[in-house]
């Protein structure tokens, strides 16, 4: 989650994977990369995306040969995750960038004593220590990426009291692993602009939580994916979940 560059690998015959080629940004780490289109978005901390094209063909790149394209960064300076999405409704393409920021320091609520260390500190029956959950922050920052060379932010999805993780996009419904905050889904239809989290758009939210988890009552939603009509997420405190999402019922009158 912190190379210095990503690997190209042909695994068209997956017994013999063949190295192609790979792209090393100057000074930069590298965290997640997500290719669509021939285009590869990769998370790069603070130096945010990076996009190249790696077989897109618009800037004459190829697996063999990647071409860079473009690079920003986002106000937070902590890009962890890229997906692009192209909105059908709008006819616009929309690049979703998310932060993953382990830490509230300097916040209101800064977390719990050793806030840091729930992952390598399990809770111990026997003496009462330990199990203490993590506290995060950070938010989903929003471009408008019709125009890649000229991408401009229009929008973000922030609740102030969590941070973000992995996310997935279908459909124009945002499934966000917010780790303490759950795994929300939001509806990204239209045109997106302010924060989304005040608008109404939140379909649903749900925070998954088991007394025998990792660090016990505690949501620590990691990734999430909508298939064959349900939510599949994990936690990493308490493992794999399965959820249905369900119409909205109104009350009758």
């Amino acid at each position: 989650s912190d190379g210095d560059k990503y690997v190209i690998i042909d695994v068209r015959d997956i017994y013999e994977p063949r190295y192609v080629s790979e792209y090393n940004h100057p000074n930069s780490r590298v965290h997640d990369v997500w290719v669509n289109d021939g285009i590869a978005y990769s998370s790069e901390w603070g130096t945010g995306v990076v996009v190249v094209d790696v077989g897109n063909g618009r800037w004459g790149g190829s697996p063999e040969s990647p071409v860079f394209v473009t690079s920003f960064a986002t106000p937070s300076g902590a890009t962890h995750a890229a997906f692009p999405y192209f909105q059908e409704s709008t006819g616009k393409t929309y690049l979703f960038l998310g932060d993953e920021i382990m830490n509230r320091r300097g916040l209101a609520w800064a977390g719990y004593p050793r806030s840091m260390g729930s992952y390598a500190d399990q809770y111990d029956p026997q003496t009462g220590t330990g199990g203490i959950p993590l506290v995060t922050r950070g938010y989903i920052q929003i471009f408008d990426f019709t125009d890649p060379e000229n991408a401009e932010m229009v929008a973000r999805y922030e609740v102030p009291e969590f941070g973000t993780h992995n996310m997935w996009i279908e459909d124009d419904k945002l499934y966000q692993a917010y780790y303490e905050g759950g795994l929300r889904v939001v509806d990204v239809s239209g045109e997106l602009m302010g924060n989304l989290y005040t608008q109404g758009r939140e379909i649903a939210v749900f925070k998954s939580a088991s007394p025998a988890g990792y660090t016990p009552n505690a949501t620590m939603v990691w990734g999430a994916q909508p298939h064959k009509g349900h939510v599949f997420f994990a936690d990493t405190n308490s493992g794999l979940w399965a959820v249905k999402l369900l119409p909205r019922t109104r009350p009758v009158s």
